[in-house]
């Protein structure tokens, strides 16, 4: 496995100013006869400072993402093919506690860009300190720089058939010859006519495969846009982004697979009046919904569902 570690420090002469240094560690490594064509990103803040709606101890979500990120070092083995993953921390966290406890293997390279507690603002939320960690690990990740593209993901639970929604992405855009947005979706008035508490008109934040360039054209900077609090969520930020260029080549807007997510939602959730609300990704209203949706994926894959 190679292992990258970038972190962020103030100069001593300059305190609004950073240093920038990056320790390369190198342990056997097999290059793989096959790959997943981009890095996976995984975005982390193990210590959430008190963020309102924010759930767990830091050391329950410093357990969550180590097993996310085994999971996930543990596909690249189980399935024998190589791959590249990108791990942000946003919180100033011992990175030494987490790597400590990774697997290790020949066919994975990890990249830990560890990013300073104090260039992030509690008060805003999530939204806005998850695109600011991300406009951050772009900048700074030369997985993502070589491969002009990446697949983002959650990273305090896994998503079970991460590999195969990746892949799903790469081969739609071979397809097309262009792959710029490819995620999912939901924008209809369903719940609305039902009367059920559910916000039907968002975009999937948890998992989506994206380039670099797409990236900067419609996402980068908009981080100061956000605020959790007022309304202001990268949720809706990702619709309004793909209302807007899903016309476009290179862009689409759903998934022909059902994402299978575990574990358990890191923040709380809506009213609830929903028939299928769960916060627990292992639950059977969770698993009934995600059966549902996967049947409509089959059936009727125009609906925004």
């Amino acid at each position: 496995m190679r292992l990258t570690i970038w972190t962020e420090k103030k100069t001593k002469d300059d305190k609004t100013s950073t240093q920038h240094y990056c320790k390369f560690l190198r342990w056997e490594f097999i290059e793989p006869t096959y790959s997943l064509m981009m890095p996976l990103l995984l975005t982390a803040s193990i210590d959430t400072r008190g963020m309102r709606g924010a759930m767990f101890s830091a050391e329950e979500r410093e357990r969550m993402y180590v097993d996310t990120l085994n999971f996930y070092i543990s596909e690249f083995e189980k399935k024998g093919i190589g791959g590249q993953i990108v791990f942000a921390e946003n919180s100033g966290w011992d990175k030494t506690s987490v790597l400590r406890q990774l697997r290790t293997s020949p066919r994975v390279e990890i990249e830990y860009i560890a990013l300073p507690a104090e260039r992030f603002v509690q008060e805003k939320g999530k939204s806005y300190n998850e695109l600011l960690m991300m406009d951050l690990a772009i900048e700074k990740s030369d997985f993502i720089a070589r491969a002009g593209r990446f697949f983002k993901l959650t990273g305090r639970f896994p998503i079970l058939n991460a590999f195969a929604l990746v892949e799903e992405a790469e081969r739609w855009g071979k397809a097309q010859g262009s792959l710029r947005f490819y995620g999912d979706c939901k924008d209809h008035r369903l719940f609305d006519w039902l009367g059920i508490n559910i916000n039907g008109h968002v975009g999937e934040s948890r998992y989506y495969a994206v380039s670099t360039e797409f990236w900067v054209s419609h996402f980068r900077g908009r981080y100061a846009e956000m605020n959790d609090y007022e309304g202001r969520i990268v949720e809706n930020l990702i619709l309004d982004v793909i209302r807007a260029t899903k016309s476009e080549p290179g862009v689409h807007c759903r998934y022909r697979k059902q994402a299978r997510f575990t574990g358990s939602g890191g923040h709380t959730l809506g009213n609830g009046s929903a028939f299928f609300h769960s916060t627990d990704n292992d639950s059977l209203a969770i698993r009934a919904k995600l059966g549902v949706r996967q049947l409509i994926r089959w059936t009727l894959p125009w609906l925004w569902l």
